[in-house]
């Protein structure tokens, strides 16, 4: 989350996980939930991969963290700054 203020606006651009390539939306009847394809756990046994949640690589810096690191935008204007 981005904490916005009058002191601390937001900035003109925001890098949003829905917006970049490595972005994985799994949807279920409760809700849905945004995942990386960056970061997973791989099962050695059957190859299954465990993608990570997007607010979780986002919140951690040494991970894609809050500046998007590792964003790659799905569309040109998405990758202006």
């Amino acid at each position: 989350m981005l904490k916005v203020t009058p002191i601390h606006p937001p900035p003109e651009r925001v890098k949003l996980c829905t917006n970049c390539k490595h972005a994985g939306i799994r949807m279920t009847p409760q809700k849905n939930e945004i995942k990386c394809r960056l970061y997973y756990t791989l099962d050695l046994v059957t190859g299954d991969k465990a993608y990570e949640n997007a607010h979780a690589v986002r919140h951690d810096a040494q991970k894609c963290g809050p500046h998007a690191t590792y964003f790659e935008g799905l569309t040109r204007s998405d990758n202006l700054t």
